[in-house]
């Protein structure tokens, strides 16, 4: 967004904080969820090229251990199970990618070996031997065409709108509760 939208949006921010304290104070919980969905979006909208840049330094290593184990085991305990357990395999291999591409060589390996067995493995075989091949080395990344591809490539999930509110139901509550978001 341009700067005047970015202005506008610091110069209210005093009644932002007014608005969610009075939603607290009179136990406001679903609309303030409501809020915050729709805060979280403006600000991601405002900041979207300056994202990048602050993620390597927002997120510690450990942190996507975390948060992958966190929502597999959202997913792997909820009734929609069988809809839900799409969403991991794109997410592993962000997670890996990202892992590479800031030299964590060593955590990469670790988070492999911790999260590779699961039910996507089989599916998805091939792809996860080039992925292992590349584990070296940030620079080949950018050699492997694959990789490149899933990169630059969106990810498309068919979701039935029940597990859809199921997940953002989740990622709400985690982003409310969490030092994450």
């Amino acid at each position: 967004m341009d700067n005047t939208m970015e202005s506008f949006y610091h110069q209210y921010s005093p009644d932002i904080i007014e608005l969610i304290r009075f939603l607290q104070q009179n136990n406001m919980k679903q609309t303030e969820l409501c809020f915050y969905r729709e805060y979280y979006s403006l600000n991601n909208k405002i900041s979207l090229t300056n994202d990048n840049k602050y993620i390597h330094n927002l997120l510690n290593v450990n942190d996507y251990f975390v948060i992958y184990s966190c929502l597999s085991n959202f997913i792997f305990n909820s009734s929609y199970q069988i809809e839900l357990i799409q969403c991991l395999f794109p997410l592993f291999v962000h997670f890996y990618l990202d892992l590479i591409e800031h030299n964590y060589i060593n955590e990469c390996e670790n988070f492999y070996k911790k999260f590779i067995h699961s039910t996507f493995y089989l599916l998805h075989k091939e792809f996860f031997y080039q992925l292992k091949l590349i584990s070296k080395s940030s620079k080949h990344i950018y050699q492997c065409s694959l990789i490149n591809a899933f990169r630059t490539s969106r990810f498309f999930l068919r979701l039935s709108m029940t597990s859809y509110n199921e997940l953002q139901n989740f990622i709400d509550y985690i982003k409310f509760n969490s030092q994450y978001y």
